[in-house]
């Protein structure tokens, strides 16, 4: 299994959501938030969701991180697929679920084929930024974290459906967001 913050701490790499902003959260509203190849959510699996690239060959390249390359997976399903084509991975889900691999590979096409709507991905996003915990303490992404607040915060991801890096991505971008608004108001230091 892979440690996200190690993971995304690798050289030249980071969260999608942080790289795609509102572009990943309108490609998980989009999804239902529910795995396209076997339909798990995050409480049905009990881990994170995450974006996995259709077509595993473009990861990374300008046109690989479009949403129209991306749909939600689920841990089990983006740890398995790998660089699996979807052909491949479509016969491996159809196998195992009892369906069709044409059924599997229909509902990739279906959700690719649907019209990103940024406002309900804001409000996706939104939801989640208003579940997360208030602290006065600022935790610094350039040192790291003790174990202890680690373990609380990666919990904490998980009850949201997020992966830590995500979690963190969507803290930084409210605090971002209350800074500009502080500072657009008169009340900066």
């Amino acid at each position: 299994m892979c440690n996200s913050a190690a993971h995304n701490a690798r050289k030249n790499r980071e969260s999608l959501t942080k790289r795609l902003g509102l572009r990943a959260w309108a490609v998980r509203a989009r999804d239902g938030e529910a795995c396209v190849y076997c339909g798990a959510t995050r409480e049905s699996s009990g881990h994170a969701l995450h974006l996995d690239h259709v077509d595993p060959s473009t990861k990374g390249t300008p046109t690989g991180d479009c949403p129209e390359n991306l749909v939600v997976a689920c841990h089990g399903c983006n740890s398995a697929r790998q660089q699996m084509t979807l052909a491949a991975w479509a016969k491996r889900v159809a196998e195992t679920r009892g369906e069709s691999p044409a059924a599997v590979r229909a509902r990739v096409a279906r959700a690719l084929r649907t019209k990103l709507d940024l406002a309900a991905a804001k409000a996706l996003r939104d939801s989640k930024k208003a579940a997360l915990p208030m602290h006065d303490t600022d935790i610094c992404p350039i040192c790291g974290l003790d174990a202890a607040t680690r373990q609380q915060l990666e919990a904490h991801a998980r009850t949201l459906g997020l992966s830590l890096a995500d979690l963190i991505a969507v803290a930084v971008e409210a605090l971002l967001e209350a800074a500009s608004e502080k500072s657009t108001d008169g009340t900066s230091n």
